[in-house]
């Protein structure tokens, strides 16, 4: 999977440099996952090592997040994090969710919300303390963040902000 590392327009045209393969930038003992970048979230969800470890953190619980994350967008690549972020069929405003997986260390972290309640499940060590969430991928905080608000805040411009052509 290629990933782009620069867009600029010329003459009216878009032209992008190509950077290394995204497997290329990420080192560490799961960097072979890379390659599912860009596909379904089931392709991570299926993984086995990820599901083994999802089974093992979440228990019964997760069926609710493949449930949660029925319609999805591809498989993001976050500072070497595979990232899928959804919702369940029909309820958008009603039940997310958010699962990371890093590629250095195999470390998952997943966020849900459902009727407005959040919930998070990490196997990162210091973000086992209540309250306590500065370890977290800052990917999750910001879904965190916006999920909170019950994701209200991605459909209006802030307003300090100006929309340039």
């Amino acid at each position: 999977m290629l990933m782009f590392k620069r867009m600029a327009t010329v003459g009216g045209s878009i032209v992008l440099a190509l950077a290394a393969p995204a497997s290329a930038a990420c080192t560490g003992e799961f960097a072979a996952l890379a390659k599912v970048a860009g596909g379904d979230a089931d392709l991570l969800l299926k993984e086995p090592v990820v599901r083994a470890r999802l089974a093992e953190l979440m228990g019964p619980e997760l069926g609710h997040l493949e449930d949660s994350l029925a319609v999805a967008g591809p498989i993001g690549l976050s500072n070497c994090e595979l990232v899928v972020e959804g919702n369940s069929a029909h309820k958008g405003g009603e039940q997310n969710a958010i699962l990371s997986f890093s590629l250095y260390y195999g470390v998952i972290t997943v966020g849900t919300r459902e009727r407005g309640q959040l919930s998070i499940w990490s196997t990162r060590h210091k973000s086992r303390k209540r309250g306590n969430y500065s370890h977290l991928p800052a990917h999750v905080r910001d879904w965190l963040y916006v999920a909170a608000g019950g994701f209200r805040s991605r459909l209006k411009l802030p307003a300090n902000t100006t929309m340039m052509h």
